[in-house]
C-alpha cells in the first residue's frame, strides 16, 4: 500500500472514530428532571393558545409572575411528544446533536489539514458536549453557538447587506424565545465585531511591516500594509488571507507533508 493509500485509510479510520464518538457521547436516551415541566408547559400553551403569565403550578411562588422564556422550545417538545412519544424526542435530540457536530466539523476542517488534528479535536469537542446534553431547551443553544461560530468563520467576499442583518435578527429572535442562553450568542457576535473593527482600523492606517487581521493574524510586508485603504477593508483582508495561505502552505511542514 502506497503513501496515498495509507493516508486515505487513516482519514477513514478517524472519520469512523468521530462518528462513533458522536453517537456514543450524544446519543443517550436519558430523561432530564426538567423535561417533564417543559412538556407540561408546552402542552398547556398549545391547549390554551397563550403563554402562562402567572405561576399557578407551584406552592412556593403561586400567584407570582411567570416569565416563561423557553416557551418556543416547550411547544416543540410537546408537539414531538404528542406525535411520537419519547422516541420522537430522542430522534430530534440526536438530529440536532449531529447537525451541531457537523457545523463544528466544518470549522475544524477549514483550519486543520492533518487527520490527526481534525480527529482529535472533534473527539474532544464531542466529549465536552456530552456533559448535560439531554432533551432540554439548552440543546438549541449548543446548535446556535455552533452555527454562529461557523457563520463568523466563513470566508467573506463582500460586506454584509440588509438581508444578513434581517436573518441575524430573526435567528436571534427565535433563539431568545427558545433558551435563555441567547446572551452567549450576543456576546460572541459583539466580541467578534469589535475585534474585526479594531483589526480593520489598524490595517487601514498602518505603515508598519505588520498588518494584522482578526481572522488569521497574518503578517504581511510593508508594501501590503500601505495598500490597505480606509475605504476598502475587505480588499485588505482578502490580500492578507491570500498572503497568509500561500506562506503557511510553503513553510509549515511535518514529516515532509503539510500539517
Amino acid at each position: 500500500m502506497g503513501e496515498h493509500g495509507v493516508q486515505r485509510l487513516l482519514t477513514w479510520a478517524w472519520a469512523l472514530l468521530v462518528v462513533s464518538s458522536a453517537l456514543y457521547f450524544l446519543g443517550d436516551h436519558e430523561a432530564d428532571n426538567d423535561l417533564w415541566m417543559h412538556l407540561y408547559s408546552g402542552q398547556r400553551i398549545l391547549a390554551e393558545s397563550a403563554v402562562p403569565r402567572v405561576d399557578d403550578a407551584s406552592y412556593t411562588a403561586a400567584g407570582l409572575p411567570w416569565v416563561d422564556h423557553e416557551w418556543l422550545s416547550q411547544i416543540g417538545l410537546a408537539t414531538l411528544y404528542s406525535a411520537g412519544g419519547s422516541t420522537a424526542l430522542w430522534v430530534a435530540k440526536l438530529a440536532i446533536a449531529l447537525l451541531t457536530a457537523l457545523l463544528v466539523w466544518s470549522m475544524v476542517r477549514r483550519h486543520a489539514r492533518s487527520p490527526w488534528v481534525r480527529g482529535a479535536v472533534m473527539v474532544l469537542v464531542l466529549a465536552a458536549m456530552a456533559r448535560g446534553y439531554a432533551v432540554r431547551p439548552q440543546i438549541v443553544t449548543y446548535l446556535g453557538v455552533a452555527a454562529l461560530l461557523a457563520w463568523l468563520d466563513r470566508p467573506r467576499r463582500a460586506a454584509p447587506d440588509w438581508t444578513t442583518f434581517a436573518g441575524l435578527g430573526a435567528a436571534f429572535g427565535l433563539w431568545a424565545n427558545a433558551h435563555g442562553a441567547v446572551i452567549a450568542g450576543l456576546g460572541i457576535l459583539g466580541s467578534s465585531r469589535c475585534s474585526a473593527a479594531r483589526s480593520t482600523t489598524a490595517c487601514a492606517g498602518s505603515t508598519a511591516p505588520r498588518c494584522s487581521s482578526a481572522r488569521c493574524s497574518a503578517r504581511v510586508s510593508t508594501r501590503m500594509a500601505r495598500r490597505c485603504s480606509p475605504t476598502s477593508p475587505t480588499s485588505c483582508a482578502d490580500r492578507t488571507r491570500s498572503a497568509s495561505g500561500s506562506r503557511s502552505r510553503s513553510t509549515i511542514r511535518r514529516n515532509g507533508r503539510p500539517w
